[in-house]
């Protein structure tokens, strides 16, 4: 995304970071993540989010129809649709956040979001949430 800032937080300040979309592989927040600092996640606004007709929210859904397609979610270990953060692009630092959750960061870089779904599959998403960052030590 060219001109977007990436910048980090301080102990004690958040930052809301809007337009979070279920339809994008990875969405690039900007945020700067410090290995070893604690940080709370936590969403604070959700639009319509939506694998093709299932309505869920950022903590996913399971079906059992979908069983089979397990091993082809980007983060095997979390619900359909469960907003999953990042600390770059590859793939070993991923975590769940879905609809909030503290975590203290194991690795540092930027903070990346998507919905957890197979890779073939972000065709038929829809919908948008806020996250907010909230910096504890």
């Amino acid at each position: 995304m060219a001109g977007l800032i990436t910048m980090g937080l301080l102990p004690g300040q958040s930052i809301e970071i809007s337009g979070i979309d279920a339809a994008k592989r990875w969405n690039r927040t900007g945020l700067v993540i410090e290995c070893g600092a604690t940080y709370r996640f936590e969403v604070t606004n959700v639009t319509g989010w939506r694998d093709g007709k299932i309505e869920t929210d950022p903590d996913g859904y399971e079906k059992l129809h979908l069983l089979p397609l397990l091993p082809a979610r980007r983060y095997p270990f979390a619900r359909w649709l469960k907003l999953i953060g990042a600390i770059g692009t590859s793939a070993g630092d991923y975590f769940p956040i879905g609809m909030g959750r503290t975590r203290k960061a194991t690795a540092a870089g930027e903070l990346y979001c998507f919905a957890n779904d197979a890779s073939f599959r972000y065709h038929d998403n829809d919908g948008q949430l806020t996250l907010k960052v909230f910096r504890e030590d």
